[in-house]
């Protein structure tokens, strides 16, 4: 699990560093909440 949730940080990461989370698409803030939501989940 720890290195799952690893790789979705590194996924994450390109978003978090270009501050793609910030934008108003909402249809990539859905796709990175659905995500986040299979990493808890595992």
């Amino acid at each position: 699990m720890i290195i799952q949730y690893h790789t979705g940080l590194l996924f994450l990461e390109p978003f978090i560093t270009t501050g793609a989370l910030n934008l108003s698409d909402e249809g990539l803030n859905e796709q990175v909440k659905e995500y986040l939501k299979v990493l808890s989940a595992e």
